[in-house]
């Protein structure tokens, strides 16, 4: 057995994984399902792009997920997360959630073997985990929207049932379609709320009685809490469908009124750093970009905003922090509008990374790190 420990943020633009020793991976939301019947061997600058679920507790998880360069080389469907639906009822994530773990397995599979063979790196396992299978045991910890978390429905539960269970995956494009198998057990999956897992990292920062506003700009939805101290206030949330990607629709299309012509991808650069090209030059649009920023707060922040404060009966003047989550926020003069325009100007701004839409999997990570320990001890005190 191999354990391993692992933090999942999957989100509607990317889906991060960060392990126990560090390594952060991002890897893009493009994700698609083939048909057997339209695969065939192609030669892809990334082979672990591409692989094939063959055994699985579901049988709609069990196919062939490609992503990126390798997954547009096929006949494919896209497999999204959409707003339409919760992310622990929609198929797509748990699919997206596989195929994160099984590259991450295949990925410590590929550099334990080299290690074994150039004897460069000595890959340490403790005795009592030693013996004669190569099944990877996950400790998991993922976030999940703070209304699926904090509403009526256990959706916490309902996400591990749902992924319980052994997995087998080959990836066929691999020279030697080498194939990993891991296990996801219940009790080793651990699930916290989107933007509330800040609070966390806050704990020595933040007064029992402050009221700290958490606002979680993703790409698919817009998630908003309040807290007291540490704690949810008043268990009342918000979770909109008006979030990054419709900041990326409004900009796309001011863009094309002005005469460039960009796709999401593009105006999604173009609202992070100002610029958009033409032909073979940069041009600034960044004043442009500015006033999409101000009419997205104007009508889609301000008023979930109001809803929030008067759901609970809080004034704007009596919030003392604002924790911003997500790609947008990292523009600063973004964060500027809504302090403006929503009437935080009293409250502290607490960031908690230097790129923020990391927060979530860097905090996610710290319960991953206690679940491991726990479940180490739990293995000694067996074994001894």
């Amino acid at each position: 057995m191999i354990l391993r420990g692992l933090a999942i943020d999957n989100g509607g633009s990317e889906v991060r994984t960060l392990s126990l020793d560090g390594k952060l991976t991002t890897l893009t939301n493009d994700f698609v399902r083939i048909k057997r019947e339209d695969f065939r061997y192609k030669d892809t600058e990334n082979p672990l792009e591409l692989c094939d679920v063959v055994e699985a507790p579901k049988e709609e998880y069990v196919g062939i997920i490609a992503r990126g360069m390798t997954g547009k080389m096929y006949d494919s469907k896209m497999l999204n997360i959409t707003s339409q639906s919760a992310k622990t009822e929609s198929i797509a994530y748990y699919n997206q959630f596989i195929y994160a773990i099984a590259r991450d397995a295949m990925e410590e599979k590929l550099r334990r073997t080299e290690a074994k063979e150039n004897m460069k790196l000595k890959v340490i396992v403790p005795e009592f985990l030693k013996d004669t299978t190569d099944m990877f045991e996950y400790i998991i910890c993922t976030c999940i929207p703070i209304k699926e978390h904090s509403g009526k429905n256990d959706c916490a539960t309902k996400l591990k049932a749902k992924l319980a269970g052994d997995y087998t995956v080959e990836f066929p494009l691999l020279p030697n379609h080498d194939n990993v198998r891991f296990r996801l057990t219940a009790t080793n999956i651990g699930v916290v709320p989107e933007g509330g897992v800040a609070m966390t990292a806050l704990r020595n920062e933040i007064n029992p009685e402050d009221i700290s506003i958490v606002i979680d700009i993703g790409h698919i939805t817009m998630d908003m809490a309040l807290f007291k101290g540490k704690t949810i206030y008043g268990n009342k949330v918000i979770s909109a469908q008006r979030a990054g990607s419709t900041l990326i629709s409004l900009a796309r299309s001011s863009l094309e009124d002005a005469g460039y012509f960009v796709n999401d991808e593009q105006a999604g650069k173009a609202i992070e750093t100002g610029i958009v090209k033409r032909g073979a030059i940069n041009e600034d649009i960044s004043n442009l970009i500015l006033e999409e920023k101000k009419a997205f707060v104007k009508n889609y922040i301000y008023p979930k905003v109001v809803d929030l404060l008067n759901m609970n009966s809080i004034n704007a003047s009596q919030v003392q922090n604002i924790i911003p989550i997500g790609a947008a926020m990292n523009d600063k003069s973004f964060i500027e509008e809504i302090i403006n325009i929503c009437g935080f100007r009293d409250a502290m701004v607490k960031k908690l990374s230097d790129d923020l839409r990391h927060v979530n999997v860097q905090q996610a990570v710290v319960f991953v790190k206690v679940m491991y320990n726990a479940k180490m001890q739990s293995i000694q005190r067996t074994v001894s």
